[in-house]
């Protein structure tokens, strides 16, 4: 009986132990790179070409932030749009191509 009791008891405490964490993890926001989900990933790449006007196959930071901002709307502010571009563009040439952003995206889903 006893021991019966200690189970339960520790069962109890693991299962109210992993609901705390998931509801903790609930309310951490994701990064902005974890936001993009597959289907944001295809709008991003809509978005993307269309701010690339001049068809160079990139885009410098005020565009790529557009394309994010379009895509996202109001869940991305701009600083950490230019932390994601500086950590696309990592040659640091000012722009980025749709290659270099989808396999850098690719790393985090």
């Amino acid at each position: 009986m006893c021991v019966r009791a200690c189970v339960r008891a520790c069962v109890r405490a693991c299962v109210c132990a992993c609901e705390y964490v998931e509801k903790a993890k609930a309310r951490v926001p994701l990064k902005l790179e974890q936001q993009l989900t597959i289907m944001k990933l295809k709008m991003f790449h809509e978005h993307f070409d269309a701010a690339d006007e001049q068809q160079k196959g990139s885009v410098d930071k005020a565009q790529f932030r557009q394309a994010v901002h379009e895509t996202l709307g109001d869940e991305a502010s701009d600083a950490d749009i230019d932390l994601v571009f500086m950590k696309v563009d990592t040659y640091s040439v000012g722009t980025v191509t749709w290659e270099v952003c989808s396999t850098f995206y690719r790393t985090f889903m």
